[in-house]
């Protein structure tokens, strides 16, 4: 197989005060938890996962990925609830996504550049929501479930989504390196 880049396609967003004081306080009620935290600078929405792409794919998935979404048009949307992933023990921290039809719509534009360039939809299906940390370990759950069911419906911020980025994933020890291959204007 041919040499290539850990890539996805994804929305960035800033997180503002609301979320991250909320944030800040679940990392300091889990601090003897272990839990490998996501850094704020580089919170985003994964719209697609590619993994390892062919550098000769790279091009014309940028190139693909600015017809589809060309004249697409900015919109809104929320940030909404936090949650987790894995039951009985949580796995993954998240923030959700408010219901958003554009988002959907969006994400079905990448989706159908990526088919068409080899790549396998993700099988769960798109769960719209931003990673904020990885459980390792975990003391006692109960207290985390309690924690996070506190801010169950609550509104974060308000983002207005004006671009996709195709990112490289970089893996080293201290956490992955995101750096942007292209920035597309909808």
């Amino acid at each position: 197989m041919e040499k290539g880049l850990r890539t996805f396609v994804a929305i960035e967003f800033k997180p503002e005060a609301k979320l991250l004081s909320c944030w800040n306080e679940i990392v300091r009620q889990t601090k003897m938890d272990s839990i490998k935290w996501v850094n704020d600078k580089t919170l985003h929405l994964t719209l697609h996962f590619l993994g390892n792409t062919p550098i000769s794919l790279v091009e014309k998935i940028k190139s693909d990925l600015h017809a589809s979404v060309e004249g697409f048009g900015n919109f809104s949307c929320s940030l909404k609830s936090l949650g987790y992933f894995g039951n009985p023990i949580p796995k993954v921290v998240w923030v959700g996504i408010d219901k958003s039809e554009k988002i959907v719509e969006l994400q079905k534009k990448v989706e159908q550049v990526v088919n068409n360039n080899g790549f396998e939809s993700d099988i769960r299906g798109f769960n719209p929501h931003i990673t904020l940390g990885r459980v390792k370990f975990m003391n006692s759950v109960q207290p985390f479930r309690e924690l996070i069911e506190k801010y169950n419906g609550e509104p974060f911020q308000e983002n207005t989504v004006d671009k996709l980025i195709f990112y490289r994933s970089d893996l080293k020890p201290t956490g992955p390196i995101y750096t942007p291959i292209d920035v597309i204007k909808l």
